[in-house]
């Protein structure tokens, strides 16, 4: 069956049993419908009744969360490298002078760097 398909035909029995566990009064007339449920979606029970309850959101359709990336691949990539050979030292203690101390040498091993990674300067 096509993964599209399915994913429908579970949204739409989903919709139908919404509605029947909403109107289900009684823990054994509801446990009966969330069994049935589980049974043919494959949902683990504590998922399913949130599913049923309505409290789970659609996933997609939003705008990404959290903090935007400060640094490329490659900045990261060379900070991580830096990070490691300087025996993983705490941010604060990186971020200042040792971290020129340490591109320096980096520089010398791997060859020059870019120079808006080598000013400090956040992307």
């Amino acid at each position: 069956m096509d993964a599209r398909l399915m994913k429908k035909s579970i949204e739409d029995y989903t919709r139908v049993m919404r509605g029947r566990y909403a109107r289900r009064r009684g823990k054994q007339g509801r446990s009966v419908l969330l069994g049935d449920f589980c049974e043919v979606t494959g949902f683990e029970r504590k998922y399913a009744i949130k599913v049923l309850r309505g409290q789970r959101r659609n996933a997609g359709g939003g705008v990404a969360r959290g903090v935007k990336k400060t640094y490329t691949a490659g900045d990261t990539r060379v900070l991580k490298s830096l990070w490691l050979a300087a025996e993983q030292p705490c941010g604060k203690r990186l971020a200042g002078e040792m971290i020129q101390t340490w591109l320096g040498s980096w520089e010398r091993k791997h060859g020059p760097l870019d120079q808006e990674p080598r000013s400090g300067s956040k992307a």
